[in-house]
């Protein structure tokens, strides 16, 4: 997993170096600096909300930490990667048989995607989709039946959401967004929202 998140950085660095390259540098500028003035980032908190098949093992997950980059390509259009921490709240209210093979407890997700915003004065609004693997852990039977174990899980997934941003000046703002989430397991898909809000910081 360390190895493939390392990997989807280093491909996210090199597209957005690529992209600039290609660019007319302003004066008096390197490729470094090109690079550096494009990226932003997002640090936020948020609350999740697990739905359909998802909701019969968790409930609100209020433990959430996100951090996303951000690598502009165009005025409108940039790159994010994001990775998020989530811990869910765990619910009684579920038949027996379907303990097994429900994801719950924690979610980590890593997101790679597009963004695309509008920036009016001090207002950004935006949109953004993006692919993604989310890890989650299972509770799985073992041999006699009483026994169970848990074990950590790694599923393909996607993510569409909007926000908005209100700078305070070009390098820092506050951002609020709200994101739906569904990834696939075991035959089914796993779905949440979430809420987030937090800082925004520009180089």
């Amino acid at each position: 997993m360390k190895k493939l998140i390392i990997t989807i950085v280093i491909l996210f660095i090199t597209v957005l170096s690529a992209y600039s390259q290609n660019l007319k540098l302003k004066k008096d500028n390197n490729l470094v600096d090109e690079i550096a003035a494009r990226l932003s980032f997002e640090v936020g908190i948020s609350n999740s909300y697990p739905i359909q098949n998802l909701s019969k093992a968790n409930t609100t997950g209020n433990y959430q930490f996100a951090v996303s980059l951000y690598g502009k390509l165009s005025d409108k259009f940039s790159l994010f990667f994001n990775y998020s921490y989530i811990k869910f709240g765990y619910s009684q209210d579920y038949e027996i048989s379907e303990l097994y093979y429900l994801p719950r407890y924690t979610l980590r997700s890593y997101n790679i995607g597009t963004n695309y915003s509008y920036k009016y004065k001090n207002h950004i609004p935006f949109v953004e989709a993006g692919i993604g693997l989310y890890s989650f852990y299972v509770i799985e039977p073992l041999p006699p039946p009483d026994i169970v174990k848990e074990v950590s899980k790694t599923q393909f997934g996607t993510n569409l959401g909007a926000g908005y941003r209100f700078l305070f000046d070009k390098r820092f703002g506050l951002f609020i967004k709200s994101k739906f989430h569904t990834f696939f397991y075991n035959t089914k898909n796993w779905s949440f929202w979430n809420l987030s809000g937090g800082l925004y910081l520009k180089f």
